[in-house]
């Protein structure tokens, strides 16, 4: 458990490390003020700072009796695009400083003793390239060195946005009023060890077990000599170290693993007390010819291994390392170490001297002899004894042959090869012929003994200007700058890698290239900025100052216009958009790119207009805002019609069921009990008053009437008189008489009468139903109305078209 818990706390700490320099950045905003000027000593209202105002010099204008007590706060933040006149300490994101009094009415920073003069706001994330910086000059009414919340006036104040990109160049600036100036200047740099634009990069140089590099100028790892890897961690072995078989520690060493030595590990180590053997791989003892046993040290060969027989003698092995040797002639000996000499037994005749030559002897014979021994004595030319062509001169009793060239030897007999040795150079091919030899020489060479090399640059194949170097049966083209190729026949694309910049296009030229830059910009790559300054724009003595792709011209007092042309007095129909008091003098080389075509601007115009950012807000709120309104709109209307759907299902249901209850129900009984007579009978009662008064006149003992088995109040069937409703039909019954054979009663219908519930009153014949059951009658709103029908058939209950009685809901 306890190695688990150091692996888990190792691994941890491994990606702690790994993401440290993804996530830590590190640099410094520095800020350098340089003189500070307030020679009237009036604050930002134009009021005396301290004392009171005087006017005793009119040379040198109303001034303050007593000089300011000065002190700075620097607030470095975010870009903001407006920002707030009253900005809190707290806003103040990448740093804020405030100082003790510095000075009176004008300050020289460089002076100050005690006085950091190089503010320093360091942050530890990645450079923005852009910030808020607002640098204010305060009066300390207290006199004496402010404190946080005391009595204080402001004097000046600077709020700008700025561009700045991460270099150790300063970028100087001059902040003038109608009062005061102020001169400073800043830059941003990143720490030790940090880099690229942001100081996002870390690299911090090592040389230890877990790396041995160095950083170049762009934050990247650059390996110490003798290592490689990622994080030049692995060693380079020595030249030549077999990889496999030898590694490295340190630089340029080869240690061999087990089994292996020699200078590159290439050689295997034999098993111990090989002798006479040889390995492939470690451990091994692989024995020699002629060599036996385990560790080969047994010799089976004694002639294979010593060779004891020499000047060509044969060695025959005869066991136990006994061995003989057959020498040849010329030679003796137990090895055959000696040599016979031939000449002991004087072959030579004729006076011939004998000279001992190897296995053999040569007899320089004297004039008019000749032979092996000297024994044959000479003739004369008459019998040609010249060979291949020779000349046969006679001599004092002998003669001498002339050979031609290409034979040799006292007859000239013997032929001389003239291409032994070869004098064909450069692996020409040499072909011996009768009298001299003949050259075959390979491609790229010639001459009689192939000594000349071919000029393969002869033709001049290399083009635009390349030099052509020739080889052995091949040339090569060294290009001049600008060309590439096998013949130098390509010019190299300069416009390939896009030199231009800020829109500018490239034309490619021979080596070089040119650059057609957009309005605004200028130079070899278009990156110098044009200073629309520089045509002096500015009239009247204004100073002119570039400003976002345009100028702006300060204007002396008293002279007004965009260039300050119109003169004091001079009427303008157009008057210029009102400037702030604040200016700045820029100096910075670096400026943002400009358009095409400058304009002068004002320092205070917006960036936007009020419309168009309320038309940007609109849109981006107006149109979510409308899409959600449309979807709601949707549903509500989905979910609207579904209760009113169900409500339409739910009255068909009941409606239904109340038939289907009336058709199975008994509601009434027709049971003649007499031969009362039924009297004009007729069809429904036709309006709501007469079946209320019809109602009314109705009386049963308990004072209550009941219809369908359903008890109701006279009170209550006077309050639910408005929600009755008197179903009516329209038939054209014909006037008939039927008769019942109940009793032999017959009774005559006459069907254009009309029906009255009276007529139900004293007849035996209906029968009310009284269930007698205490049902809540106060929750009912509607009554059964009993409507006799003839039929053929009596006591039958049925639908509302063709029974005998109905029961209708009112």
């Amino acid at each position: 458990m306890k190695w688990r818990a150091a692996t888990i706390i190792i691994l941890g700490i491994l990606n702690i490390l790994i993401l440290l320099p993804k996530v830590l950045c590190s640099g410094v905003f520095e800020l350098n003020l340089s003189t500070f000027n307030n020679s009237r000593g009036l604050d930002y209202d134009g009021n005396c700072c301290n004392g009171v105002m005087d006017s005793s010099s009119p040379a040198a204008g109303p001034i303050c009796t007593q000089p300011c007590h000065t002190f700075f706060t620097i607030c470095l933040t975010n870009y903001m695009a407006n920002i707030p006149p009253d900005l809190s300490k707290a806003n103040c994101l990448f740093g804020y400083v405030s100082t003790d009094v510095l000075g009176s009415n004008d300050v020289n920073f460089q002076k100050l003793t005690g006085f950091n003069n190089v503010i320093s706001f360091h942050f530890n994330f990645s450079w923005p390239g852009t910030f808020s910086i607002i640098i204010e000059a305060w009066h300390d009414a207290t006199l004496k060195n402010p404190v946080t919340g005391s009595p204080r006036e402001r004097i000046s104040r600077l709020a700008v946005q700025r561009e700045l990109k991460v270099g150790p160049e300063w970028s100087n600036f001059i902040h003038k009023t109608d009062r005061t100036q102020l001169e400073y200047r800043y830059r941003v740099t990143c720490d030790v060890n940090y880099y690229d634009a942001g100081c996002s990069k870390l690299c911090r140089p090592r040389d230890d077990h877990f790396g041995h590099y160095t950083c170049d100028s762009n934050g990247d790892i650059v390996c110490m000599t003798g290592w490689t890897g990622a994080f030049c961690d692995q060693a380079i072995c020595l030249t030549g170290c077999d990889p496999e078989n030898g590694y490295c520690s340190s630089p340029y060493e080869c240690k061999c693993r087990s089994g292996w030595e020699g200078e590159f590990c290439k050689e295997c180590i034999k098993y111990p007390g090989c002798k006479n053997g040889t390995c492939t791989k470690p451990w091994e003892c692989n024995c020699d010819e002629g060599w036996g046993g385990l560790y080969c040290n047994q010799d089976l060969n004694f002639c294979t291994h010593h060779s004891p027989c020499l000047n060509g003698g044969v060695c025959q092995n005869t066991g136990s390392g006994s061995y003989t040797c057959t020498c040849p002639e010329g030679f003796n000996g137990t090895n055959c170490e000696r040599e016979v000499d031939d000449c002991l037994s004087r072959p030579c005749q004729n006076g011939g001297s004998c000279v001992d030559v190897g296995n053999g002897y040569q007899c320089n014979c004297p004039v008019s002899y000749t032979g092996k021994r000297c024994d044959i004595r000479a003739e004369s030319c008459e019998k040609n004894p010249c060979k291949n062509g020779a000349t046969c001169v006679e001599g004092q009793g002998s003669y001498s042959c002339r050979c031609r060239s290409g034979f040799t030897g006292y007859n000239c007999d013997i032929d001389i090869n003239g291409c032994d040795p070869n004098p064909c150079r450069n692996n020409g091919r040499c072909i011996d012929q009768e009298t001299e030899f003949k050259c075959v020489c390979e491609r790229g060479f010639s001459g009689r003994v192939c000594e000349v090399n071919v000029d393969d640059c002869s033709n001049m194949p290399c083009r635009n200007g390349g030099t052509c170097l020739d080889q052995v049966n091949d040339f090569e083209c060294r290009c001049v700058p600008g060309f590439v190729g096998d013949l130098c026949e390509v010019n190299v694309d300069d416009c390939e890698t896009r030199p231009c910049a800020y829109g500018g296009i490239c034309h490619d030229l021979v080596n070089d290239f040119n650059c057609t830059c957009r309005t605004g910009y200028t130079g070899k790559f278009c990156t110098i900025v044009i200073n629309p300054c520089d045509s002096n724009p500015c009239r009247n003595g204004a100073s002119c100052r570039a400003s976002f792709n345009t100028y702006v011209c300060d204007c002396v007092p008293g002279f007004t216009g965009i260039n300050c042309q119109n003169i004091p007095g001079q009427i303008v129909t157009t008057l210029p958009t009102a400037q702030d008091p604040t200016t700045e003098d820029v100096r910075s080389t670096t400026l943002p790119p400009v358009a095409e075509s400058p304009q002068p601007i004002r320092e205070d115009e917006p960036e936007f207009t009020t419309t168009q950012l309320l038309l940007i807000v609109c849109l981006g709120v107006g149109i979510p805002l409308l899409a959600i309104i449309i979807v709601v709109t949707i549903l509500l209307c989905r979910r609207r019609r579904r209760p009113l759907e169900t409500q339409k299902e739910q009255d068909d249901n009941l409606r239904n069921s109340i038939n289907n209850k009336l058709r199975e129900s008994k509601i009434f009984t027709t049971v003649p009990h007499s031969s009362s007579t039924f009297s004009n009978l007729t069809s429904k009662i036709s309006n709501e008053d007469n079946d209320l008064n019809t109602l009314k006149s109705f009386r049963r003992p308990t004072s209550q009437i009941y219809v369908a088995d359903k008890p109701i109040n006279k009170q209550l069937i006077k309050n639910y008189n408005k929600d009755l409703q008197v179903h009516t039909r329209h038939r054209d019954l014909e006037k008939t008489s039927k008769c019942y054979d109940k009793e032999n009663t017959c009774v005559t219908i006459d069907h254009t009468s009309n029906l009255d519930i009276r007529d139900y009153q004293s007849s035996p014949d209906i029968h009310f139903i009284d269930k007698h059951n205490n049902r809540d009658i106060i929750n009912r709103n509607s009554l059964l109305i009993l409507e006799p029908q003839l039929h053929q058939e009596p006591h039958r209950h049925s639908s509302y078209y063709g029974d005998d009685v109905l029961a209708t809901e009112v």
